[in-house]
């Protein structure tokens, strides 16, 4: 009887630890199906990061680059960027920003920038013909590339900007780099034979203002006794800019 009794207490403490492994088993299975679901509803979501309303601005070696970035749950992405010269084949190539930290955990929004250092990539660029595609990831997933192109990157040291029209004056604005020296000519009209006159009237270097880093300008009022003894039309003239 008492080998009986030791035989009954021991069988129901191996029915007791199977069914507590029974029960562990399908509390681990349903952690795993929930947390599977979980990462499910997140991967199976209807929208990926979307890039959209690339444009580019810029002058010479540092070309901004503007774009829109939305996601559906509002997460953070790091931003993926590739460039391609369109005359020399289609060969992708990453491109170097001016500050790396501007394409990692970027938060959805609109007009988001950041800054190209193209002659790093490009030393020799001088052409139209450059294309840019992004491409945002989550950390689940890539959104699809979105294209902009083409568009010109000038390595120029010195080149106009704009040319603003004011009735009868115009405010000329260009880009040069520091050190540069550089020349501006004006011409009545391109007729020929062509005859360009150098503005350098006294005091005209005074009049230039520095607009931003590396970005001049000067207005040419219509009235500049120096330039021509009577008042005139500036929407008229023609300028180049030398160096």
């Amino acid at each position: 009887m008492k080998y009986k009794g030791i035989n009954f207490i021991m069988s129901l403490k191996v029915i007791f630890i199977l069914i507590f492994l029974i029960i562990c088993a399908n509390n681990v299975y349903s952690a795993n199906f929930l947390e599977s679901k979980s990462i499910s509803m997140i991967l199976d979501y209807n929208d990926t990061p979307i890039i959209s309303n690339i444009s580019t601005s810029g002058y010479t070696r540092e070309v901004t680059v503007t774009y829109d970035l939305s996601h559906p749950l509002g997460a953070p992405c790091n931003i993926r960027v590739e460039f391609m010269d369109g005359s020399e084949g289609s060969t992708w190539s990453p491109i170097t920003a001016t500050d790396s930290s501007a394409l990692e955990a970027v938060y959805p929004g609109q007009g988001l920038s950041f800054i190209w250092d193209s002659v790093i990539d490009i030393p020799d660029a001088n052409g139209e013909g450059y294309w840019l595609r992004i491409s945002a990831v989550d950390g689940y997933l890539e959104g699809q590339w979105e294209y902009y192109g083409p568009f010109p990157v000038p390595h120029t040291p010195v080149r106009f900007v704009s040319i603003e029209k004011y009735g009868f004056w115009i405010k000329l604005k260009w880009y040069a780099e520091q050190g540069i020296s550089y020349k501006l000519y004006w011409a009545n009209d391109l007729n020929n034979p062509i005859v360009w006159d150098e503005v350098n009237y006294p005091g005209f270097h005074d009049h230039i203002l520095l607009e931003s880093e590396n970005i001049h300008s000067w207005i040419d009022y219509g009235d500049d006794p120096e330039m021509d003894n009577d008042s005139y039309d500036a929407n008229i003239r023609m300028y180049k800019i030398t160096f």
